[in-house]
């Protein structure tokens, strides 16, 4: 894949809505009209969407046994 990091800032800007309407129209326009891009990219948001998913799972298990462990110490 060419531009490999660049497409990865792209994703990132998007789902941060971090672009301008230009921008926006742009990586459209370019997905149109670029097959391989509109695959790269997609797979691109998949992937940092699953991670940011995983991570916000991580911190939810965290906190719930944060919560029962102090649950249990104020439990006489």
């Amino acid at each position: 894949m060419q531009n490999d990091n660049n497409i990865w800032n792209l994703a990132e800007a998007y789902l941060d809505g971090k672009l301008s309407e230009q921008d926006l129209k742009i990586i459209e326009e370019r997905k149109l009209a670029d097959a391989v891009f509109a695959l790269e990219f997609q797979d691109c948001i998949h992937m940092l969407q699953s991670m940011h998913d995983s991570g916000a799972h991580k911190r939810f298990k965290a906190t719930l046994k944060e919560v029962h462990k102090s649950v249990a110490q104020e439990t006489p």
